[in-house]
């Protein structure tokens, strides 16, 4: 059978992850020691008292005040930058470029390196940094004090004292550089890599669609060098408030996998895979700790809501990141789940895996977790998963999966099909093929990515690429791609003085939002799905056949609302 996947190579990684994971190997001994990085968040990162509620229905408050949290986090400089360089960078591009700067060390590559050039970065995150949250709180305030003080003259004693009144991250932060679109490029400046740095938000699936995106820089030649890095820095307390109002998060603990968890956790973190052609990397001596047979991103389609997930997108991802080698189920070990904790969340999957999984003539399919330690780190999640499975076929071992009391009931009553695995214990070689794994990174509102990594066997992935030499396309060769329709669609402009205030004409019955949620959403997203069903009906495609990608460059309308609701006695509090 013709391959169309073009084997990756993984020569470097590295992650800061709670628990005292400050590096790959402290990771792997926080997994064995089951060292748990999650805490009560209580001031360290937002007023606790301010905000924490038992009631759940208490407006603008959460029942959550746990957060899977770094300690004393500091970046590795060596002579890769300046003390003073790195002070100007908010947390989230620290954390970037801590875990970039684990990647290339590991991978042989020191400042001044001329493959360094070659090097495109990848950010995956979500929410950006917790200094955006702040920027745009301190915006809405001077608005609000411009209001109650008009003269320019004398709001000047107040505005000093506003800005100290407002919560800040890092003072030297440069405001330029925290919109979600700025995270990447400054980091890429300071480490030397190719003038090519960019970021994707596919919100908790991000930090393995990072993985997909940097397989098609490399399948199309775009570069010879890809670092995906996923990174999450934001615990500010509008993401926690929202996510408890829809019953998401947990009040005791995160258990994933367990009949009885009761939500998630979030987390904060940071991993990074330095990835390039498997056939560049041997022809070269370089060292491989793993190959990425296949990698792929579906979405959900129409479903019940956006927070609930269903398996057509799952089964998909999986499905195709498995087609990039030709497996079948049986070709599989293990299953590094996406498992959050949630009820919704951890059945559906396990639900996906069991269509994977079923059939299989091997035995039990391997499942991990490792977020009863870490938390959800959203956009970290898919990378520390990735990471995690990495350093199991280093060590040739399975690790445990901490916090489960009771296993899922769908684990329970497939013993044929699932083994949870609750101790370390050696992982099984094939002899005819390498260990292999799944890795899985699902994401709020739909989107689904899924990686199919395998252990590095020099001489077994000698002839895959002898092999792939063969059936993938020739350096420099590109799929031809045809524009086949257009569509658009603007505010109408009236007599307005800004758009804000303009007019959209969307009609929610072709989208079958209910009409009491069009008022709640934000006028970009209106605009893309008018354009979009504009193109759909010009075209006469099949929308079940078509994905969107939207580009988007900083936050939306609608977050500044509610996160100005949401903090709305700061800002009281600063005035005052």
């Amino acid at each position: 059978m013709s391959m169309s996947y073009s084997s990756l190579a993984v020569i470097g990684f590295g992650c800061n992850l709670p628990g005292g994971s400050n590096g790959a190997e402290s990771y792997w001994d926080t997994i064995i020691q089951g060292r748990s990085g999650i805490k009560s968040s209580r001031d360290q990162r937002w007023k606790y008292s301010d905000y924490l509620d038992t009631d759940r229905t208490a407006p603008e408050r959460t029942y959550c005040g746990l957060g899977g949290l770094l300690d004393d986090f500091t970046v590795r400089r060596g002579r890769w930058c300046s003390y003073t360089a790195v002070e100007k960078l908010n947390r989230t591009q620290m954390l970037i470029l801590d875990t970039a700067i684990q990647a290339l060390g590991m991978a042989g590559m020191a400042p001044g390196d001329s493959r360094l050039k070659e090097i495109s970065l990848i950010v995956g995150n979500m929410l950006a940094d917790e200094a955006y949250d702040h920027e745009v709180l301190g915006e809405i305030a001077r608005l609000a004090l411009q209001e109650a003080v008009p003269d320019p003259g004398e709001r000047r004693p107040y505005e000093a004292s506003l800005d100290h009144s407002l919560p800040v991250v890092d003072d030297n932060a440069d405001s330029a550089r925290v919109v979600p679109s700025a995270l990447a490029h400054p980091v890429a400046t300071l480490l030397g890599l190719q003038d090519r740095a960019v970021v994707v938000d596919g919100a908790c699936a991000s930090g393995l669609l990072v993985v997909d995106a940097a397989a098609r820089y490399l399948h199309d030649r775009t570069s010879p060098f890809v670092l995906a890095v996923g990174a999450m820095a934001n615990m500010a307390i509008t993401g926690n408030v929202s996510f408890s109002k829809i019953g998401g998060l947990s009040e005791t603990d995160s258990t994933p996998l367990d009949e009885n968890a009761s939500g998630l956790v979030p987390g904060e973190g940071a991993g990074a895979v330095l990835l390039c052609p498997l056939a560049y990397a041997l022809e070269h001596g370089m060292t491989v700790y793993g190959v990425i047979r296949g990698s792929a991103t579906r979405t959900d389609g129409r479903g019940r809501a956006i927070y609930a997930p269903n398996m057509r997108g799952q089964v998909s991802a999986m499905r195709q990141a498995m087609a990039g080698g030709n497996f079948v189920a049986d070709d599989i070990d293990h299953i590094e789940t996406h498992a959050t904790g949630t009820k919704a969340g951890d059945t559906e999957e396990l639900l996906s895996i069991k269509e994977i999984a079923s059939g299989r003539r091997s035995g039990p399919v391997s499942l991990g977790s490792v977020k009863s330690l870490t938390g959800h780190g959203f956009p970290a999640a898919g990378i520390a998963n990735l990471v995690k499975v990495l350093l199991c076929m280093q060590h040739e071992r399975f690790a445990p999966v901490h916090g489960v009391k009771t296993p899922h009931k769908l684990i329970r009553e497939n013993p044929d099909i699932f083994a949870l695995r609750r101790e370390p214990g050696t992982w099984p070689i094939d002899g005819s093929r390498p260990r292999r794994a799944l890795v899985n990174a699902f994401g709020f509102g739909g989107v689904n990515s899924s990686v199919c990594i395998e252990q590095f066997d020099k001489q077994y992935h000698a002839n895959l690429v002898r092999v792939e030499s063969d059936t993938v396309l020739p350096s420099g060769k590109g799929r031809a791609v045809a524009i086949i329709g257009t569509g658009h669609c603007q505010a109408n402009a009236m007599n307005n003085s800004t758009l804000l205030d303009d007019d959209i004409d969307f009609d929610w019955r072709h989208f079958k939002v209910p009409p009491v949620l069009v008022p709640h959403m934000d006028g970009a997203q209106r605009l893309a799905l008018e354009a979009t069903r504009r193109l759909l009906a010009e075209t006469q495609i099949d929308s079940d056949r078509c994905g969107i990608l939207l580009g988007q460059p900083a936050g939306l309308e609608a977050v500044a609302r509610r996160s100005f609701k949401v903090r709305l006695p700061e800002v009281i509090s600063a005035l005052r």
